[in-house]
């Protein structure tokens, strides 16, 4: 009967009767009423399996054709598995704890273990050929937040090198970069990654502050109980520095950039403490400075200007030299797009010059030198090759650049005003290097460079003769040529191709330019007491033009320019006819100019006029532009489209001589590797 009933059952009720049977069975012996071994159940559910073949036969070899691996049952499998058990038992059962806020001498790496997991979280597991896991910590969003607020509030030094081992570890393992695998980091969620990196970025400078001393916003070591604790966390913070400038060059994402670029400027005089990130500090920020991104160039100007006042000597001319020879590396093209990026780099890199001009001479004369050398060997040679390392844009952009070093507020009092001659007779000799019609655009450049020049230093230069050279040519055009269909923009080329010489295009950006670099040289010396005599032949010149010229439009502006110099000659004549000194006596001459400035600044004042009404023009014509090109229904739309297909066939690409071709199309890269001896 009982042989009718096993048969019956399947294994699971088998093996839960027989187990009954044997806890009856032990309780009625005071014997066996024993502590139990961890593994003594195992060897019972052992035994019973063993004594199925004979108890069950037909059981026995079911079991045996189709479940071969529970007859196969091994107690060491068992034990490993109970002491599996027991380990994690004494663990706990891995919840994230708080922890009070007297404990603040405790490591968080005591508080929050990384192996704690969640019970019911998975998190994924890799194996390598050998099927040997790889030992990953976890890092959960409560043991950031429970990070972030020890580094706000306590003073722990564990928590700190906590923190910067977990930053190193991953931001160089999501680099890609090779890590020991019991070092590897697995994130609860894609977001933790970024919020371990912002809790590092916003909490370690507030840690470093209250440990270090903070000076107006940067963190500085001084005092003895400063550098007591300096030397415990020493190590650490470089170890962070060196992880944050690694993140900063692999790092792409403009506003990721801005944030680490904005948490280390309280951090720029540690930088500086350690001799091995120094150069690296200052590279790395020069290489974001010229980057093509507005914010980013920004904020690691800033950094660098802080720098400056607390770099040594041999530290600022490393950053002066660098970030010139950036500037000239980045300055290879110039358009209407990289327009205002260009400009950034030359105001910026002007302003950095101008934090102590007196240590910057010695650079500007070496690299005003380097460009005389060029223009020098162009003049000796005159080949096409050696006049390219002139007639380039970085040549030209160099020579804006120094423009406004030179002029800068304050160099006048140092040993700078020396390299103002230098200067001009480099820019002069560029002009004439080759001056002929398709080298008006560059002209007009380097004229703009030395109107600088003249009006922030007061040193008169004598171009008015380029510009009268340029209304001559004009003069001489009797009749246009026909204008292609898309001229370019001349302010943004160095060489004009020569089937635009005569076109009106052209002809009118020449009038237009001239007129105003004559108008801006004559302004800047309005007040001058030689004035009339300066401006005679200027005027001279002008009254043939106005009168030679047929185009209605400039003869009018020529007009108006000739009266308005008349007027201001006649005011001057007026004013000095009245002075009791001689031209020897300087002061006075210097405090009269000053006197007749307050008095009437007729030029100055039509210059601003004319600059406003010429930017309201080519407003309206970009406007008008935008609303014509703009189909306002379906058939315009097949008319503008048709006219564009007829365009496109009609327009051949135009080929020219080497001798014709533009320098514009062509990289002339300068021997940069001379301008550092």
């Amino acid at each position: 009967m009982e042989s009718q009933k096993l048969a019956q059952m399947d294994f699971d009720e088998f093996v839960e009767n027989a187990l009954e049977a044997e806890s009856v069975a032990s309780t009625d012996s005071p014997q066996e009423n024993l502590k139990i071994e961890p593994n003594s159940k195992a060897k019972r559910h052992k035994q019973v399996l063993s004594n199925l073949s004979k108890d069950d036969p037909e059981f026995y070899k079911f079991l045996l054709e189709n479940d071969k691996e529970l007859l196969d049952f091994d107690v060491s499998d068992e034990d490993s598995d109970n002491e599996e058990a027991t380990s994690n038992s004494d663990s706990g059962d891995g919840q994230l704890e708080p922890v009070s806020d007297t404990d603040s001498d405790k490591s968080i790496e005591n508080s929050v273990p990384l192996e704690s997991i969640d019970s019911d979280e998975k998190v994924d597991s890799d194996f390598d050929d050998d099927d040997e896991r790889d030992v990953k910590n976890i890092v959960t969003k409560k043991q950031v937040i429970f990070m972030a607020k020890a580094l706000k509030t306590k003073n722990s030094n564990s928590t700190f090198k906590h923190a910067t081992d977990l930053f190193h570890t991953a931001v160089y393992q999501v680099a890609g970069e090779k890590i020991e695998s019991s070092q590897k980091l697995a994130f609860e969620k894609v977001t933790t990654f970024n919020e371990l990196v912002l809790c590092c970025l916003e909490c370690v400078p507030l840690f470093l502050q209250r440990q270090l001393v903070s000076s107006n916003d940067v963190i500085i070591i001084r005092g003895k109980k400063c550098k007591k604790n300096w030397s415990k966390i020493r190590e650490n913070v470089k170890l962070y520095l060196s992880d944050i400038l690694f993140t900063l060059d692999k790092l792409v994402e403009s506003s990721l950039l801005c944030k680490i670029l904005y948490s280390i400027k309280p951090l720029i005089c540690l930088f500086l403490e350690f001799r091995g990130l120094r150069k690296k500090y200052m590279k790395t920020l020069i290489k974001l400075w010229s980057k093509d991104e507005r914010s980013v160039q920004l904020q690691s100007f800033l950094c660098m200007k802080g720098s400056i006042l607390f770099a040594n000597y041999s530290l600022f001319n490393y950053l002066l030299k660098r970030s010139y020879l950036s500037f000239v590396q980045s300055s290879k093209f110039s358009s209407e797009v990289n327009k205002e990026y260009i400009a950034f780099l030359i105001d910026s890199l002007v302003e950095i010059y101008s934090v102590d001009l007196s240590r910057g001479y010695q650079l500007a004369f070496v690299y005003i030198r380097q460009l005389a050398i060029h223009l020098r060997n162009a003049l000796t040679s005159k080949t096409d090759e050696t006049t390219q390392f002139v007639y380039n844009w970085q040549f030209i952009h160099s020579i804006e650049f120094w423009s406004k070093v030179l002029s800068a507020e304050g160099a006048a009092d140092t040993h700078l005003k020396q390299l103002i001659f230098p200067l001009v007779q480099v820019t002069l000799g560029a002009i004439s290097l080759s001056p002929i019609v398709k080298f008006y655009p560059l002209r007009f450049r380097c004229i703009k460079s030395l109107n600088y020049i003249s009006l922030h230093t007061n040193t008169y230069i004598p171009i008015a003769n380029y510009m009268l050279e340029t209304l001559d040519y004009v003069r001489s055009v009797s009749k246009y040529t026909h204008l292609p269909p898309k001229p370019p923009n001349f302010a943004y080329t160095l060489k004009v191709s020569k089937q635009f010489m005569k076109t009106k295009h052209f002809i009118d950006y020449a009038v237009e330019t001239a007129f105003e670099l004559l108008l801006e040289h004559l302004s800047s010396f309005e007040h001058s007491i030689a004035f009339p005599e300066m401006s005679f032949p200027v005027l001279r010149e002008l009254k043939k033009f106005a009168k030679a010229t047929n185009n209605s439009k400039h003869r009018r502006e020529i007009k108006s320019l000739i009266e308005k110099i008349e007027i201001q000659s006649k005011f001057i004549e007026d004013l000095r006819s009245t002075v009791d000194f001689a031209p020897k006596d300087t002061d006075k001459v210097r405090e009269w100019e000053r006197t007749s400035a307050i008095k009437h600044s007729n030029l100055s004042n039509y210059l601003n006029l004319w600059r406003k009404s010429v930017i309201k023009i080519n407003e309206n014509l970009v406007q008008n532009h935008l609303e014509l090109d703009e189909p306002k229904n379906d058939v315009e739309k097949k008319i503008l489209k048709s006219r564009k297909r007829k365009r496109q066939t009609q327009i051949e690409p135009t080929t020219s001589s080497n001798s014709d071709s533009d320098i514009d199309d062509k990289v002339i890269e300068l021997n940069l590797d001379n301008w550092d001896d």
